[in-house]
């Protein structure tokens, strides 16, 4: 569905800048996506921290704001916000050392 949709977006709006976010996913489906996709495509993978999940879907954001403010056209695809917002939860948990 997620590559269906990515596709569509190329093939339709081609001056749009695509970034597909992809937070606690296997690295295999991580490779078929950036195969699949001609956006970008940013993770970070299941074996990873949840500050990293976190850490990353922020950066797109910052990235895509800035994209915008240059005049930029910008859709960003998140496949994982049940995963994001359970990696915000233990993010907040963990003590600051």
């Amino acid at each position: 569905m997620m590559k269906t949709i990515a596709t569509s977006i190329e093939k339709n709006y081609p001056e749009v800048k695509l970034i597909v976010l992809l937070i606690d996913e296997r690295p295999e489906e991580v490779t078929d996506m950036r195969r699949t996709v001609k956006g970008e495509v940013v993770s970070s993978t299941f074996d990873r921290p949840s500050e990293e999940h976190t850490h990353v879907a922020e950066l797109v954001i910052e990235k895509a704001k800035r994209m915008v403010e240059m005049g930029q056209d910008v859709v960003i695809i998140l496949d994982g916000i049940t995963r994001l917002s359970r990696a915000y939860n233990l993010a907040r948990q963990r003590p600051v050392a």
